[in-house]
C-alpha cells in the first residue's frame, strides 16, 4: 500500500484519519480490480488515449491504490488543504457499495481518473521513440 501522507509528528486523531484513508483506499482499490477482472478477465487495463494510442498496463489492487495516490490525492490536497483526508474518506466511501463492490459513482470516478491519465499519456507522448 502506498504511503499516503507523512506521519511525522501526527497526533492520534491525525493518525486515525490516515488509517481510515488507507483502509477505504484499500477497499476501493480491491473493488476496482475485481470489477476490472470481472469485465475483462485479466489483471490488466488497456488505456486508449484521445489520439488512439493503446497502452496496456497491469492492474492489481496495489496498482489501483498507487494511481489514486499519485493522481487523485494531490488534487484533493491542493483543493481542500488540511481537510483533504476527510474529503478523501467521504469521496472514496461513495465509491463502493455496502457489499464492497464498485458503486456507479466509483465506476464513474475511476473512468474519470483513467481519462485524465489517458490525456497525460497522449500529452507526453508515452511510448514514442523518444521515450
Amino acid at each position: 500500500m502506498p504511503s499516503i501522507v507523512d506521519h511525522g509528528g501526527a497526533n492520534d486523531s491525525g493518525l486515525r484519519i490516515n488509517q481510515q484513508v488507507a483502509h477505504i483506499l484499500r477497499d476501493v482499490a480491491c473493488a476496482v480490480a475485481v470489477e476490472n477482472v470481472a469485465n475483462h478477465g485479466q489483471e490488466s487495463l488497456l488505456i486508449i488515449t484521445p489520439g488512439g494510442r493503446h497502452v496496456e498496463t497491469p492492474l492489481t489492487p496495489s496498482d489501483v491504490a498507487e494511481l489514486i495516490d499519485a493522481y487523485l490525492f494531490p488534487i484533493l490536497k491542493r483543493e481542500h488543504g488540511d481537510t483533504w483526508q476527510l474529503f478523501a474518506i467521504t469521496l472514496l466511501e461513495r465509491g463502493i457499495t455496502e457489499s464492497g463492490l464498485l458503486s456507479e459513482f466509483g465506476a464513474a470516478m475511476w473512468q474519470t481518473l483513467i481519462g485524465y491519465i489517458a490525456e497525460w499519456i497522449e500529452m507526453v507522448g508515452y511510448g514514442d521513440v523518444r521515450h
